[in-house]
């Protein structure tokens, strides 16, 4: 299904110090780990469940970076747009509730409107269409796993650029615990910003059972103005979330998790403005986002291998209002009478059900694996209506129903030649049908196209087998170098219009890509230095593109140009002394458009949207004690810098996003089970600019980070 909406969408020399470092016996990534007391004088192990069973991260031979509870609490921040800046690789947009696009390694989302990265919340894929990805809260999260790179065996459609998990707390049935944070905050050019999370474990049957429920409340005040309205605080925006968790362990062997979580979003308008913090449009474009994750997970030791059955309903609704106004010339031309105004009212709904079995090897003998086989029936349903000041009848209506059913088996081996010397097989096969039902109508179709319809149903299929390889060697116990080939897709859809465009495919199918990839791990100084280095190479295939279509109300998508994108990242964490931590990460990324076919919306040679060819993350943060040592001081600073990015593909002057520099710093006072953090994030006001784009009026317009922005967040645990 091609896009169904008209949306919004410093330095060089690095390259080769970053493939030095990768070439280093190299360890833990350096956001992995964190500074727990003044007393700490080594970067601490992490485990991680990225390839589906517990591991040491300094073990695993891939690229990955975990940002542990103590991280995500250490730098602050309460969802994953705002610790995006610290993952190499990852571009993280958002413009207002629930309109967010992530990018991993260049590969963005060019066409279509299935995602390049896959969203896990525990074992449950929340992966939503292109540009409307969820963003998940960070309080009482264990730990956030960033999978770089194509993960098409253990994960599959969807993770094509790589894979994001949120992995929570469980309910621990040994000890009641509860925990609260409160955070104020006042943003330049808004206003205070509240928000307020509170947790509470209580052990029902010693043991045995417990439940642990979360709630999550905040309130953040806009910094954008629309003199249009007369409104002030024009992108203010209000969620909360409500997480429900209950674990069942009636035995050694066998656990029950079940969970519910309901989070809510609305935002008053859209985080667009020019450099002054000015957007101005004539009608009003808020947008109210919602979705419920409903899982059970059951695993359960056979003895050879654990068992584990995840299944997983993500239920999602949406309401957006768009300014549409600059086609109010049209409308008037239409209709014969003056139209002031014109807006699009776009709901949108997701439902889908997955269902993952799988069995994972025990640990013991030469030989790993991992078996498993998938299941999910996704239901969407986008509709687009035409509203006007004065009210005029039949505009324009649209309506699209998308239900796909996908089936997948898949397996991993690992076999241990030599204690030091492992190999990595993997396959998954893939297949998906597709079936849309479309109806449009009103008056601007008719004067375009000539048609109107009703009920018009189109299906299609495809398949796929993605492929992985993987040799990893253990230079010594604290060092390890790996080298990997892997595919990954992402899934084709149907075009409802193409009966429009003499000659235009009915449907397109999935675009592919391989990833070889090499890279390093290790620890030095009695684990006093940690480092992860990595050089990749895309090989991008098939991609699906959007076509210059001749109106903007409907187009069509497919399989037309080729692309690379080819970089390194290197992470470092160093303790020189006890209590100060130091972390470093450079990424460096060029992604370009190799190849496409005539009709195409873009162009050989242009740069892939969203891809900083240089991004770097500093960090220090010194703990030491304080009042003879019954309490601890804590500073911190963290200091992000990326290059410029392209927002389309067509390198136009208009859609460049201009490099910038972000600096936060913080500093608390720590005791036994409380802390209180004073904070300034954007200390500097930067303007960075996430997203660029033409106004309906032909001016320069942004998605711009929040403003400075000051405040204080007190933490007490029960």
């Amino acid at each position: 299904m091609s896009r169904l909406i008209l949306g919004r969408k410093t330095r060089s020399g690095l390259m080769a110090f970053l493939l030095a470092g990768a070439a280093l016996p190299l360890a833990t990534p350096a956001l992995a780990q964190a500074v727990d007391s003044a007393s700490s004088d080594k970067v601490e192990t992490v485990i991680v469940t990225a390839e589906k069973r517990p591991e040491s991260l300094q073990q695993a031979p891939l690229a990955i970076t975990a940002l542990t509870q103590q991280t995500l609490t250490d730098m602050g921040g309460s969802d994953l747009a705002d610790f995006a800046n610290v993952i190499p690789g990852l571009a993280f947009e958002n413009d207002r509730a629930g309109e967010n696009s992530t990018t991993i390694r260049g590969i963005s989302e060019i066409g279509g409107i299935a995602p390049s990265v896959g969203i896990y919340m525990d074992e449950i894929p929340i992966t939503a269409v292109s540009g409307e990805q969820v963003n998940l809260k960070s309080f009482d999260v264990n730990q956030i796993e960033v999978l770089r790179g194509p993960q098409g065996t253990l994960y599959g459609e969807g993770s094509e650029g790589g894979t994001i998990r949120i992995v929570t707390n469980k309910p621990d049935a040994d000890a009641f615990s509860a925990a609260i944070r409160a955070t104020g905050s006042d943003t330049d050019h808004g206003g205070f910003n509240d928000e307020l999370d509170a947790m509470v474990n209580i052990p029902v049957v010693s043991n045995t059972l417990a439940v642990r429920a979360v709630g999550l409340w905040s309130d953040y005040d806009g910094w954008t103005t629309n003199p249009d309205l007369g409104s002030n605080h024009y992108n203010r925006n209000v969620s909360y979330t409500a997480r429900l968790e209950a674990r069942y362990t009636p035995n050694s062997k066998w656990t029950v998790d079940l969970s519910f979580i309901d989070q809510y979003s609305k935002s008053d308008g859209p985080s667009v403005s020019d450099l002054d913090y000015v957007y101005a449009v004539p009608t009003a474009e808020p947008r109210n986002d919602r979705f419920d994750i409903y899982s059970a997970t059951v695993t359960g030791d056979l003895g050879f291998a654990t068992l584990t059955s995840a299944t997983g309903y993500f239920d999602r609704s949406s309401f957006s209002h768009n300014d549409f106004s600059s086609e109010a010339g049209l409308a008037s031309f239409i209709y014969g009478t003056p139209v002031s105004t014109v807006a699009i009212l776009r709901p949108n709904d997701q439902k889908a059900f997955t269902e993952e079995l799988r069995l994972v090897s025990n640990p013991g003998g030469p030989l790993q694996w991992t078996v498993g086989g998938f299941y999910e029936h996704n239901n969407i349903y986008i509709a687009n209506s035409t509203v006007t000041d004065p009210a005029e009848p039949d505009v324009f209506n649209l309506s699209v129903g998308d239900v796909s059913r996908q089936y997948a088996a898949f397996g991993e081996a690992t076999y241990s030649i030599t204690d030091r010397l492992h190999v990595t097989g993997g396959l998954r096969y893939f297949e998906q049908d597709r079936n849309t039902n479309s109806s449009v109508s009103g008056l601007v179709p008719l004067l375009f196209t000539g048609v109107s319809f009703n009920n018009l149903t189109q299906t299609a299929s495809n398949s796929f087998l993605n492929a992985k390889a993987s040799v990893s060697y253990d230079v010594s116990e604290t060092a390890l170098v790996y080298a990997t080939a892997s595919s990954g897709f992402r899934a084709g859809d149907i075009n409802p219009y193409a009966f429009m465009f003499p000659g235009a495919p009915s449907s397109f199918g999935p675009e592919h890509l391989w990833n070889y990839e090499v890279g390093a791990k290790t620890s030095w100084f009695d684990d006093k230095l940690v480092a992860d280095g990595d050089v990749f190479y895309i090989d991008w295939s098939n991609i699906i593109v959007d076509a210059a279509a001749p109106n903007p109300l409907f187009g069509y998508s497919f399989n037309a140009g080729t692309a690379h994108s080819e970089g390194a990242e290197l992470e470092l964490t160093a303790i020189p002394t006890p209590g100060l931590e130091l972390t470093f990460a450079e990424t460096y990324d060029e992604a370009v458009l190799d190849k496409v076919a005539p009709g195409a919306a873009a162009a050989s040679g242009e740069t892939l949207p969203f891809v900083p060819k240089y991004k770097t993350s500093l960090g220090a943060q010194y703990t030491f004690p304080i009042f003879n040592g019954d309490l601890n001081g804590r500073l911190r600073a963290d200091l992000f810098d990326t290059s410029k990015t392209y927002s389309y593909v067509n390198d136009a002057p208009y859609s460049v996003n201009a490099g910038y520099a972000q600096l936060n710093l913080r500093a608390g006072i720590v005791g036994d089970s409380w802390d209180v953090t004073a904070f300034a994030d954007n200390i500097t006001g930067t303007k960075g600019e996430l997203s660029a784009s033409l106004s309906e009026t032909g001016t320069d317009q942004y998605v711009l980070i929040r403003p400075r922005t000051i405040g204080l967040t007190l933490n007490k645990h029960f």
